[in-house]
């Protein structure tokens, strides 16, 4: 690749871009190829994050309807039950009125998919412990490690799936992700879904190209 070429790039992705992956590079050349396996490795990390968020708002939803009813999205008890601070970084109470109201009909399979994946990490803090997770977690993810209280499991499926919602906004955005520790993210993925089932983890595992490109990362 010529010099008016890899210009040509530079200036149409910005050079203001260009400028994070040429800061760890030591050419203009190196610095596209960098770009060119973040943005892959960004693509493959989409399937295995996909089936992630599906099974946890899947399992969540599933302790809702057992615990508030078939229309929980609507029950008082639980809505009640959702923080209301006057100026939260995130409302959850905000994220479910929005999903409700963009489906009259309150069809919940409609509404699970609207609610943000921060809605469903928010649903595994320790205020929802008595009502939903004492006497439900085991139940919903078998899987789990028996060695630790629900508490402590609750707690490290809440503290990893941060993690894992911060890579996929990041990817969301386009963001550069080549100095995440991209290996240990992917691992916790697929814990979180072998909580659930480890069918699907399995499964997962065996058709993702996450670990096969984290191998072929450009030496920087």
């Amino acid at each position: 690749m010529n010099s008016t070429q890899l210009n040509q790039i530079f200036q149409t992705l910005s050079f203001e871009r260009m400028q994070t992956y040429e800061n760890k590079t030591k050419t203009r050349e190196q610095a596209v190829e960098l770009y060119l396996w973040n943005a892959q490795i960004s693509g493959a990390f989409l399937f295995p994050l996909h089936i992630c968020e599906v099974t946890i708002r899947n399992a969540i939803a599933e302790i809702l309807y057992t615990q508030y009813g078939s229309n929980w999205v609507n029950n008082y008890m639980f809505i009640n039950s959702l923080p209301n601070h006057p100026k939260p970084k995130y409302n959850q109470r905000t994220d479910l009125d929005k999903a409700t109201k963009q489906h009259t009909l309150n069809y919940i399979p409609k509404i699970i998919p609207e609610l943000n994946f921060v809605f469903w990490q928010a649903m595994l803090t320790q205020r929802h412990d008595t009502r939903l997770w004492n006497s439900q977690f085991q139940l919903i993810f078998p899987h789990a490690n028996l060695s630790r209280s629900v508490q402590k499991n609750r707690e490290h499926l809440h503290n990893d799936l941060d993690i894992v919602r911060r890579l996929r906004n990041r990817i969301a955005h386009h963001e550069p992700i080549f100095d995440e520790k991209l290996l240990s993210i992917y691992n916790k993925i697929i814990k979180i879904i072998g909580y659930r089932c480890q069918e699907t983890a399995n499964w997962v595992a065996s058709h993702q190209t996450v670990t096969t490109l984290i191998a072929q990362k450009p030496k920087i």
